[in-house]
C-alpha cells in the first residue's frame, strides 16, 4: 500500500528514478545546445531566429530538472526543498516567458503582438506573490502557464515540420 513519499526520496527505485530525471535534463540542455550551435551559424534568417525561443525553453526546463533533483534527492529540510521547488518553477516558467516573447516577437500568431507576452508577465508577476503566501496555491497556478506554453510550441513544431518536409 502506498503510504506516501518520504524526501529525499530514498526507496528502492531511487537510482533509476534519478537517472531517467538525468537522463531528461541532459536531454532537454542538449536540445537547447543544438538550436544554440544552429542559431550561430545563421544569424539573420527570420527562421532561425524564432528557434532561439527553442533554446530558452530547453533551458529553462533543463534547469528545473537540476533544481528539481537537488531537491526532491538531496535535501533532508522542508524549508531548503521547497526554495528548490520555487526555483524549479521559476526557471521554466522564466524560460517559458523568453520562449513566449520571442515568438510574440515575430507576430507568429493573429493575436496582436506582446498580446500573450504581457498576459504571460501578469501571470508571472501573481505567481511570484503567490510563492511568498502559500506552496500549494503556487503549484496549483504554475498550470496556468501551460496553454501559453502549448499555444506557441505546436504552433513553431508544426513549422518546424513543413521546414523538414520541404528538405
Amino acid at each position: 500500500m502506498f503510504q506516501g513519499l518520504d524526501y529525499p526520496i530514498a526507496c528502492e527505485f531511487k537510482i533509476f528514478l534519478l537517472m531517467l530525471e538525468c537522463i531528461t535534463a541532459i536531454l532537454f540542455f542538449e536540445i537547447g545546445l543544438i538550436f544554440l550551435l544552429r542559431i550561430n551559424r545563421n544569424k539573420k534568417d527570420l527562421r532561425i531566429l524564432q528557434e532561439k525561443a527553442i533554446i530558452y525553453l530547453g533551458f529553462g526546463f533543463s534547469l528545473m530538472m537540476v533544481f528539481k533533483i537537488i531537491g526532491d534527492y538531496y535535501i533532508d529540510d522542508s524549508g531548503l526543498r521547497t526554495v528548490f521547488s520555487s526555483l524549479s518553477l521559476f526557471s521554466f516558467i522564466g524560460g517559458g516567458l523568453i520562449f513566449v516573447y520571442i515568438m510574440d516577437k515575430y507576430k507568429l500568431l493573429s493575436f496582436k503582438r506582446y498580446q500573450l507576452t504581457i498576459s504571460y508577465l501578469i501571470l508571472y508577476v501573481v505567481f511570484i506573490i503567490l510563492n511568498f503566501i502559500s506552496a500549494p496555491f503556487r503549484s496549483i497556478f504554475s498550470l496556468a502557464f501551460l496553454p501559453f506554453l502549448l499555444i506557441y510550441f505546436f504552433y513553431f513544431m508544426r513549422k518546424l515540420k513543413s521546414v523538414f518536409l520541404n528538405l
